[in-house]
C-alpha cells in the first residue's frame, strides 16, 4: 500500500463483550442479553482504524502462541497491516479484555495484558526503520512504560510526530513521556486521573488540559465524547464539537478517533482539520456494536472526509515469503512416507519458519524432537483419514499426541454421523478430543467439505464452534476434493472473525494460497510449502 504511513506500538487483545441492561454494581450478578468476541487492544484498534482508512500501517506488539494470537495476526494481514514486528511468545496467553456494555452504550472494561507485557526493548529497537519511515508514531499505556519511552525516543530522534494516548490512565507518568509527546491525547476520565481535576464543564476541561500542557507535550487534545474535543497548545484553547448521534456502543470510540487522527496527520492535514475529520469517524463508530467491527471502512464514510486523500492500492496484503510461511502447516501424511522425507520437511520448516509440521500421530515423537526449540510447532492428525472410528479412540490418540509433543491437533469429523443427522454424536466426538487436548493446544476440525452440502458445511462449522474447536478445516486431502474459495468464504461467514479457518487439499502455489487467505483462511495445509513461499509451482498432483 502507498497511503499515509503510521506506526503503532501497543497492545493486542481479544475483546469478550457482554451486553447488559445496565452495568452491575459491586458483588452483583446480572443476566446478559448477548455475548460476542472481537479483536481489540488499544494499539491494535488504532492500527486497524488507520488501515481501514487506507493507511500504510506497521504494528509493533506481542501475541501469545494461541488461537487468539493467531487470529489477531490474520486479522492484521487482512487489513493490510505490516506485521513484521508482531512477535509471539510461548510463555503467556494473548491479552484479553472482558467488556460489559449497557443499553446506553456505556461500558466497563477489565484488561488482562498477558503477552503484551513480554514485548522487549530490543524488539522495539528492531522496529526503528518502521518508526523512522512513518509520518506518525502512536503509543498508549497497555504495554510497559519503558517500551513506550523507547519507541518515543526513537521517534524523536528520527523526527517523527508522536501521539501518546494515556490509556488506561495511571497517575505519576514520567516527565520524559510528556516531553516526548507531540500530541498528548487523554479522554475525560483519564484527564481526571492524571490531574486530579474535574472536567465536567468546558472551563474545567481547559484548566486541566493546561496542567497537562505544562508538563511538556507540545499539544493536548482532550476528547470529550459527545462534546467533541478540546485542543490546547501554547496559542490557547479551542473547542472542536462533533455531530450529535444516538450512541449504541461507545467501546473503542477513543481508539477510532486516535487511529483516524494519526491517519490524517500522516496524510499532511492540519491538526484542527484532522481532529474534525476524526470526530466524524468516531461518531460513526458509536452507532454500531463492537470495537473494530464498529470502525467504518473508507467506503462507508460521507463526502468530504477522504475525498482529498490520494487513493491507495488494494488492502490485500502483499506478503513476503516470511509472512506467508506463518500461515503454512508443512504437511506429510502419505502412508508410504519414510524417515528421509520427514527429515526433509523438518529441515524445510526450520529454514522457512513454517507455522507447523503436520504428520500422522505415530510420527509426533520423532518430529517433536527434530523441531524442539526451533519455533516450529508439531501438528498431529487424529482419526485420519476417514474419521469413522469411535470417539474414545480419537480421544486417546489426541491425548497421546499431545503428551508426545504435539501443540496442535487436526481431527477428522465423523462425516457419516453428520450426514445421518446425528448432530449430538458429532458434537460429542469433537468435545471428547477437545477435552483430551485442552487449550492452549490448537484444535482444528476437518469437516471434509467435498462430501457435504452447503447446509451440512454450515452445520459442521456450528457444531465445531460449539464444541470448543479453534479451527474448522476443509479437507484431509485424501477424499474427492480439496479446498475451494467458496467453501472458505462460507466457513468464515459461519464461524465469524475470531475462529480459525484452514484451507487444505490441492493448494500448490502462492497465488492459490493468497486467494484462500483473501477469502478468509487463516491457515494453509500443504505439502508444497516450499513451492508456495518461493512462488514456484508444485508437482502436478499437489498431494500430501
Amino acid at each position: 500500500m502507498n497511503g499515509p504511513k503510521i506506526c503503532v506500538v501497543g497492545a493486542c487483545n481479544i475483546d469478550l463483550i457482554s451486553y447488559v441492561e445496565r452495568l452491575p454494581v459491586l458483588g452483583e450478578t446480572l443476566h446478559g442479553r448477548k455475548f460476542s468476541m472481537g479483536f481489540g487492544g488499544k494499539g491494535a484498534n488504532q492500527a486497524a482504524m488507520a488501515a481501514k482508512l487506507g493507511g500504510c500501517v506497521s504494528m509493533v506488539g506481542k501475541l501469545g502462541r494461541d488461537v487468539f494470537g493467531e487470529n489477531t495476526l490474520s486479522n492484521f494481514k487482512k487489513l493490510g497491516v505490516n506485521v513484521e514486528h508482531v512477535h509471539f511468545t510461548d510463555v503467556a496467553f494473548s491479552g484479553v479484555a472482558p467488556i460489559a456494555v449497557d443499553d446506553n452504550g456505556a461500558n466497563s472494561i477489565i484488561i488482562v495484558t498477558g503477552a503484551n507485557d513480554l514485548l522487549t526493548t530490543e524488539e522495539i529497537r528492531s522496529a526503528r526503520k518502521a518508526i523512522a519511515d512513518s509520518g506518525v508514531l502512536v503509543c498508549q499505556l497497555e504495554i510497559p512504560m519503558e517500551l513506550n519511552l523507547e519507541a518515543l525516543r526513537i521517534a524523536r530522534e528520527e523526527g517523527v510526530t508522536t501521539i501518546f494516548n494515556p490509556a488506561p490512565a495511571q497517575p505519576d507518568l514520567p516527565q520524559e513521556l510528556y516531553e516526548l509527546s507531540d500530541i498528548f491525547c487523554p479522554n475525560e476520565s483519564e484527564t481526571e486521573i492524571l490531574t486530579g481535576m474535574p472536567v465536567k464543564t468546558m472551563e474545567q476541561a481547559e484548566k486541566a488540559a493546561k496542567v497537562l500542557l505544562d508538563r511538556g507535550p507540545r499539544t493536548v487534545i482532550l476528547t470529550l465524547g459527545e462534546r467533541g474535543c478540546l485542543l490546547v497548545d501554547k496559542d490557547g484553547a479551542k473547542h472542536i464539537p462533533t455531530q450529535k448521534v444516538s450512541a449504541i456502543d461507545t467501546t473503542g470510540a477513543g481508539d477510532c478517533f486516535v487511529g483516524s487522527l494519526a491517519f490524517f496527520l500522516a496524510a499532511g492535514k492540519s491538526l484542527e482539520d484532522s481532529i474534525e475529520r476524526a470526530n466524524k469517524i468516531a461518531a460513526v463508530s458509536v452507532c454500531a456494536q463492537g470495537t473494530q467491527s464498529s470502525f467504518p471502512d473508507a467506503g462507508e464514510l460521507g463526502q468530504g472526509i477522504l475525498d482529498d486523500i490520494a487513493p491507495t492500492q488494494s488492502k490485500t496484503p502483499a506478503m513476503g515469503a516470511k509472512e506467508l510461511a506463518q500461515y503454512i502447516d508443512h504437511t506429510l501424511l502419505k502412508p508410504d512416507g519414510q524417515l528421509p522425507a520427514f527429515d526433509k520437511i523438518c529441515e524445510e520448516a526450520i529454514q522457512y519458519q513454517f507455522r507447523s509440521v503436520c504428520v500422522n500421530s505415530y510420527m509426533v515423537p520423532y518430529i517433536a524432537k527434530k523441531l524442539n526449540g526451533t519455533g516450529v510447532d508439531v501438528c498431529a492428525v487424529v482419526g485420519f483419514p476417514l474419521g469413522a472410528m469411535s470417539s474414545p479412540a480419537k480421544s486417546f490418540e489426541a491425548k497421546q499426541a499431545v503428551e508426545d509433543g504435539a501443540a496442535e491437533v487436526d481431527m477428522v469429523i465423523n462425516v457419516g454421523a453428520l450426514k445421518s443427522g446425528n448432530s449430538d454424536g458429532v458434537f460429542n466426538d469433537i468435545k471428547a478430543v477437545r477435552d483430551s487436548a485442552p487449550s492452549p493446544v490448537v484444535l482444528k476440525v476437518i469437516i471434509e467439505t467435498c462430501l457435504l452440502t452447503d447446509e451440512e458445511k454450515v452445520l459442521a462449522c456450528e457444531i465445531s464452534k460449539k464444541a470448543g474447536a479453534d479451527f474448522v478445516k476443509t479437507s484431509t486431502g485424501f477424499s474427492t476434493g480439496g479446498a475451494s474459495l467458496a467453501d472458505i468464504a462460507l466457513m468464515r461467514k459461519t464461524v465469524g472473525p475470531t475462529m480459525g479457518v484452514k484451507a487444505s487439499g490441492g493448494i500448490k502455489d502462492a497465488e492459490t494460497a493468497m486467494a484462500m487467505i483473501k477469502a478468509g483462511a487463516t491457515r494453509i495445509g500443504a505439502g508444497a510449502g516450499v513451492e508456495i513461499v518461493s512462488g514456484l509451482k508444485a508437482d502436478s498432483s499437489g498431494s500430501y
